[in-house]
């Protein structure tokens, strides 16, 4: 039988190199399934699905797709990231526009406003029309200057945190959005190393609100220490500076072990930050802690990025002991605690994979860390799992509570397809 095998297998190679591409390698293939003792073909990644399996997914739609990253639901649009920002019906997959912009970093973070996307990438300002598709500005920093992708838009105005690339000193930059190419940008907080001792501070987020007298604070993360050497002692704190009395309204004491500079989150007066191994929230208006939770085990893995989410009255908290608590924002209380044992499953939650969290109804969907799909009831703190563990690649976006969009892999990983989910 290995001889026939061997025999065959050589005798698709000559007829494929004696035929046309096409045939050659349509006879080679009927050979070689001949020999294997079944009917179906298979040629690697790029097979189509054998008639005699069923397709797991009931599809509403596929598109040929060679990356989905950062989807956002607009309107009756998905809007998405590949080699620039592209647009397509959400009910048919149809395209709408696409624009050109070369390769996007999958870590940028762009905001909605209206019929306006927003994204920092490469020390560039984009400025993108939905409705036209069309790029509207591309805006250019200084030369002398570093500013960061996380940045905040409040009341029309967009603030994005500023350092000088030679650590003279650090800032946040404001400016109208209707004048964001005017190059004149308002300095806010500006420390200078020079009267620190040489050490700067350092930012890279701010979230801004009205206090209860209506000023403008910047709520951040500050770090702060001598940043020109890879090794250095850090003091780090929370607070508060007041835009119009130019001035720091508040700031706490050192944190109680190391934040997270970039995972803070404003949720109406709840100011809730994630630690290495802490939840912490504060009274954004004072300052004055709320309630504090320590938490366990944690990772640096960077693709793995959405660890709070608010529904609701609740916190959910992600953490890396395929852990999912949920906690009351108010209170601090504890009101269920997931996790894979308790359930019976066999899916992972290791994180959640950036780009992929949905919050529908009453639904979290979501592609855990090794891209198994993941839906969990967020009033009872359950979880499933999706269709004997489907991979998925690239972002997630829910149309509705039965409707999702992804890119599976049990065929390839180049058609983005609409499909309904029932766990």
């Amino acid at each position: 039988m290995k001889n026939l095998f061997f025999a065959i297998v050589v005798s698709s190679i000559l007829l494929f190199q004696s035929c046309s591409p096409n045939s050659g390698a349509a006879v080679g293939l009927l050979l070689i399934a001949i020999a294997t003792g079944n009917g179906d073909f298979y040629a690697g990644d790029y097979a189509e699905t054998p008639s005699s399996i069923e397709d797991p997914l009931s599809k509403n739609w596929s598109i040929d797709n060679s990356n989905f990253e950062n989807p956002i639901l607009h309107n009756e649009s998905i809007i998405y990231f590949d080699n620039g920002v592209h647009s397509i019906d959400k009910n048919s997959g149809q395209s709408n526009w696409s624009v050109d912009l070369g390769p996007i970093s999958t870590f940028v973070q762009p905001v909605l406003l209206d019929n306006t996307l927003y994204f920092v990438q490469d020390n560039e300002i984009y400025v993108i029309d939905l409705g036209a598709g069309q790029l509207l500005h591309k805006i250019a920093w200084k030369r002398r200057e570093d500013i960061f992708r996380n940045f905040t838009i409040f009341e029309n105005r967009l603030y994005v945190v500023v350092k000088h690339k030679e650590l003279e000193y650090s800032a946040i930059a404001s400016n109208d959005l209707s004048t964001l190419d005017s190059g004149t940008w308002d300095y806010h907080r500006l420390v200078k190393s020079e009267d620190q001792n040489g050490e700067l501070d350092f930012m890279s987020k701010c979230l801004v609100k009205k206090n209860a007298t209506g000023d403008l604070l910047l709520l951040t993360v500050v770090e702060r220490g001598d940043f020109s050497n890879s090794i250095s002692t850090r003091t780090e704190w929370v607070e508060a500076y007041n835009i119009t009395k130019e001035e720091v309204e508040w700031a706490t004491d050192q944190a109680p072990e190391s934040l997270i500079s970039n995972q803070f989150f404003l949720q109406d007066q709840n100011f809730v930050l994630r630690g290495i191994n802490f939840l912490w929230n504060l009274d954004a208006d004072t300052g004055t802690e709320n309630w504090l939770h320590v938490t366990s085990a944690h990772i640096f893995d960077v693709t793995v990025a959405d660890r709070v989410l608010f529904y609701d009255d609740i916190v959910l908290l992600i953490n890396d002991s395929q852990l999912i608590t949920a906690y009351d924002i108010k209170t601090g209380g504890k009101k269920w605690v997931l996790n894979q044992n308790e359930n019976g499953n066999e899916g992972m939650l290791e994180g959640i994979l950036k780009g992929t969290a949905n919050i529908v109804e009453n639904k979290l969907y979501y592609l855990s860390a090794n891209a198994i799909l993941v839906s969990v009831d967020l009033e009872r703190g359950r979880y499933e799992t999706f269709e004997d563990n489907i991979m998925f690649s690239g972002g997630l976006i829910a149309i509705d509570e039965s409707t999702l969009v992804g890119r599976p892999n049990y065929i390839n990983a180049t058609q983005l397809v609409s499909f309904n989910v029932d766990f």
